[in-house]
């Protein structure tokens, strides 16, 4: 699998946001370009598996489908890193966030994962066996009392069971 270009990555993620408003879905976007059937999704996403980097020929085409009466380009310096595969995947999470309320969730939910592992990785060990007492003695007080007896009686059986003895045979 190669990687896509960042050039590459900063065109496609123009084209999306295009697509989106215009309001084209993209099941029907590829027929539509005039690109083999599901050809944009894979192009979209070349630093997939199963995504395929789009040529440049292919890339006309499918801007010549959005632009049908011409575009303008234009290179500018930007402040910050190179677009990476991450970047793009973050910001084609943004874009369809704005209709999407599943996406919205779903973003949300990968930026406070995120978050949550850049704050854990700057605390120290203390503070992460406090955060996690706390946690427990929540779950605890969340769940019934048949519940927690029920897990207190797994983990008492699990705690006292005898290791299964394995025989080993010596071979000369």
């Amino acid at each position: 699998m190669t990687q896509a270009t960042p050039i590459y990555r900063a065109i496609m993620l123009e084209i999306e946001r295009r697509r989106v408003a215009l309001g084209f879905p993209m099941e029907k976007f590829s027929e539509y370009a005039g690109v083999p059937d599901r050809y944009f999704p894979k192009a979209l996403h070349a630093d997939q598996p199963s995504g395929r980097q789009a040529q440049w020929g292919t890339l006309q085409v499918i801007v010549d489908a959005l632009f049908p009466h011409g575009f303008d380009l234009e290179i500018r310096p930007r402040p910050g890193a190179v677009m990476s595969a991450d970047n793009l995947k973050a910001k084609l999470l943004q874009l369809k966030a704005n209709i999407d309320p599943r996406s919205q969730r779903e973003l949300m939910r990968e930026l406070g994962r995120k978050g949550g592992m850049a704050l854990l990785a700057r605390r120290a060990p203390q503070a992460l066996r406090k955060q996690r007492r706390n946690a427990a003695k929540s779950r605890a007080r969340a769940l019934s009392k048949e519940r927690r007896i029920e897990i207190a009686k797994e983990a008492a059986k699990k705690r006292w069971s005898t290791p299964q003895i394995i025989e080993v045979s010596r071979v000369p």
